[in-house]
């Protein structure tokens, strides 16, 4: 801008700024966070990460199907002073990815959570115990911890287990030369009578194949008719009250909408009021 009196200003064109691929809020980026996620509460994640860091205003945060956080949920605030790990469907752990939703300005992000114990940051220079990874930090792909590994890692069998192979001393020894092979039976004991021939009005008869006294025709019709098979029923979307509505996540919004053929784009005051005027 350049001056051109008292309190009028001359407006220069010039050319935006391209997207910066860094920027989680030009692109839909995943932001990777490393904090102890045993001592972490949800609070503070919400707090100190998503509000402080990263300028979230009204953040929703889910796991998958399962919401840790809504503002338009009252039974989501529960878990606000539970541990990051101790969250329900199996906590946020190392390599966990959430996805966070603020409904004030149209943001939606994945952030990773990174475990990384308290002994191990410098509480002088990092007092709130938390770091937002950039660059190669965030490229690098996370580090299990002792315990994750306890957890993933296949069992081994203990030595006790193993199958050991016969010692040396256990390989079956040869019968000696001393030791004659017991004696054969009699030429007596070893004959076998032959089988008595078979009487005259003994012979094979095959048996006559079972009648039917329908006809052929209508036999041949009845064995060409498949049976009916049971009409597969198509299962109806649940039926929702507004209530019901009003107090999903945003992923079971999106999922009752794909249900219904609608679309699931929008905040989430724009997807509920959508189900709201299908049902």
């Amino acid at each position: 801008r350049f001056p051109t009196g008292r309190k009028r200003h001359l407006l220069q064109p010039t050319s935006l700024e391209a997207p910066q691929s860094g920027c989680y809020v030009c692109r839909a980026a995943k932001v990777a966070v490393a904090l102890d996620t045993t001592a972490t509460t949800l609070r503070t994640f919400v707090d100190t990460v998503l509000k402080g860091k990263l300028g979230f205003v009204d953040p929703a945060v889910d796991k998958g199907d399962c919401g840790y956080v809504d503002s338009g949920d009252e039974r989501l605030a529960a878990n606000l002073g539970v541990a990051l790990a101790a969250l329900p469907a199996g906590g946020a752990t190392t390599g966990t990815l959430l996805t966070v939703t603020d409904f004030a300005s149209d943001l939606e992000i994945t952030v990773e959570v990174r475990h990384k114990a308290e002994k191990d940051f410098d509480s002088k220079k990092n007092p709130e115990l938390v770091d937002v990874l950039t660059g190669a930090a965030a490229d690098a792909p996370a580090t299990l911890t002792h315990a994750d590994l306890l957890q993933t890692a296949p069992l081994v069998p203990a030595a006790d287990d193993v199958q050991m192979a016969p010692a040396e001393n256990d390989v079956e020894m040869a019968p000696a030369a001393n030791d004659a092979a017991p004696p054969a039976p009699a030429a007596a004991e070893t004959q076998t009578a032959p089988p008595p021939a078979p009487a005259a009005n003994d012979e094979n008869v095959t048996p006559a194949a079972p009648t039917s006294d329908e006809p052929p025709s209508k036999k041949r019709k009845a064995d060409a008719e498949p049976e009916d098979a049971p009409a597969a029923k198509a299962s109806a979307p649940p039926t929702l009250t507004e209530k019901e509505v009003k107090k999903m996540t945003v992923p079971k919004l999106k999922a009752a909408l794909t249900e219904r053929g609608l679309a699931t784009t929008g905040l989430k005051a724009v997807l509920a009021a959508r189900l709201l005027e299908s049902l």
